[in-house]
């Protein structure tokens, strides 16, 4: 029947913790590979800065290689418990994409908080095409909060965006004017063609 035959533990989850001891030290990579295999986690999509060693003593190591070979050569480390609990927002994603999914974070971003400043209300909302557009906005980000877990509560702004990706301005040509004013634009207090383009 569909679905027999599973190996347990295969959880696809994306996510995965396990304990290593001093003596299987040597098998690391092994079991690393299994309990990736075991998530879902391809190796082109492991997003190392999230793998986390935790020795015996409840010290971390996280995104260093000399703080977490050192921990490892320690024998006084182990048990050492090694987890991988990625952002909600970047489970599955490989890394030459991430780029492209923050862009999108920071875009809903500029909509949560117009949402919010309009209290989540459409009658605050002046124009009925605006209106229209808002619902879509309310759509939009209940569809990225359900399909991702992701909150937005630490979305990069746009100016940090452009920080990191120089190369991806464009994605904000538009959007860094009308994107910070969005709550005026839909309360009808500023047109959107005189802010885009002056009067």
């Amino acid at each position: 029947a569909w679905g027999q035959g599973i190996e347990e533990g295969m959880t696809m989850s994306g996510e995965f913790e396990f304990t290593m001891q001093a003596s299987e030290k040597d098998c690391f990579g092994e079991m690393l590979s299994w309990h990736m295999l075991a998530a879902g986690v391809a190796p082109q999509s492991l997003d190392n800065r999230c793998l986390k060693f935790t020795d015996a003593s409840g010290t971390e190591a996280m995104g260093s290689k000399q703080e977490i070979g050192k921990l490892l050569a320690n024998p006084s480390s182990y048990p050492v418990r090694v987890s991988y609990f990625p952002h909600p927002a970047f489970k599955f994603v490989r890394p030459e994409a991430v780029p492209e999914v923050e862009s999108t974070r920071t875009h809903l971003k500029f909509v949560q908080d117009a949402v919010a400043e309009l209290d989540g209300n459409m009658d605050n909302v002046k124009h009925t095409h605006q209106r229209r557009t808002f619902e879509r906005y309310l759509l939009y980000l209940e569809d990225h909060y359900y399909q991702t877990g992701d909150d937005l509560h630490d979305a990069m702004n746009w100016e940090d965006f452009l920080q990191r990706y120089p190369h991806l301005e464009f994605f904000f040509l538009l959007t860094k004017k009308t994107g910070p004013g969005l709550s005026k634009i839909l309360r009808g207090e500023i047109d959107v063609l005189e802010y885009l383009f002056g009067g």
